[in-house]
């Protein structure tokens, strides 16, 4: 009997021995797999009850809790297209529209208008026979247009008419000085409306020009003999109706 109880003693120990070493076993195990994986749906759930409120926001990100409520409507309006109508394209075949007086105040008032004298006419058809002559006018001579300077004596001229253009020509001696003479010829197509040109003189002799339309007066005057005679010549071409 007593090794009947210590054999059953000894099978009981055994047990409990076997049994400490399996529970220390799985805890070693345990330990080395590493911490267990979360729960997904926790993460899915609410914040607690001791929570802050604002924390979170929509997709796991927290929310700015100074940020004012309606900060975000300016990125969604930059965001949102452009929702304006398209600008107008002009037809051609349409014309264009400008409101009443507007061309007038761009351009301003216009200027006063100027009362332009009529052309005159210098010579009138038929024009005379060609003519010359020695110490006087020739026949047909357009004493009028061309007429000799004071204290002027005549030594040639002469006429010739070709079409509607008339050639005069003088050549005469003058007691006056050689300005003087260009004085009064100066004035005297100045006043008929002829257009002065470039003067020139050359080794003493004075060289002046006018013209009218397509008829021109051209004058040589010199050089000043010094108190003897002064010796000038004029060339006139001269339109009909002109």
């Amino acid at each position: 009997m007593p090794g009947l109880l210590r054999g059953t003693r000894g099978f009981v120990l055994a047990g409990l021995f076997l049994s400490a070493l399996l529970v220390g076993g799985g805890i070693l195990l345990s330990s080395l797999a590493g911490p267990a994986p979360e729960d997904p749906a926790a993460n899915s759930r609410g914040p607690g009850p001791g929570a802050a409120p604002g924390r979170e926001s929509d997709g796991g990100q927290e929310a700015d809790p100074g940020q004012e409520p309606g900060s975000n409507a300016g990125e969604e309006s930059a965001a949102a297209p452009n929702t304006q109508p398209p600008a107008a394209v002009p037809d051609p075949e349409r014309p264009l529209e400008v409101p009443p007086g507007s061309a007038g105040n761009a351009a301003g008032p216009l200027p006063a208008s100027r009362d332009v004298p009529e052309p005159m006419t210098l010579i009138s058809l038929p024009l005379p026979p060609a003519d010359a002559a020695e110490g006087r006018l020739a026949g047909g001579f357009p004493e009028q247009l061309v007429p000799p300077a004071h204290a002027t004596e005549v030594v040639s001229s002469s006429v010739a008419a070709s079409g509607n253009t008339l050639q005069a020509g003088l050549r005469a001696t003058s007691a006056a000085a050689a300005r003087d003479v260009l004085a009064f010829y100066s004035e005297h197509f100045s006043g008929l409306g002829f257009q002065p040109g470039a003067e020139e003189t050359v080794g003493g002799t004075t060289r002046a020009v006018w013209s009218y339309g397509t008829s021109s007066v051209t004058l040589s005057i010199g050089p000043d003999a010094g108190g003897a005679a002064l010796d000038y010549s004029i060339f006139a071409i001269l339109r009909a109706g002109i």
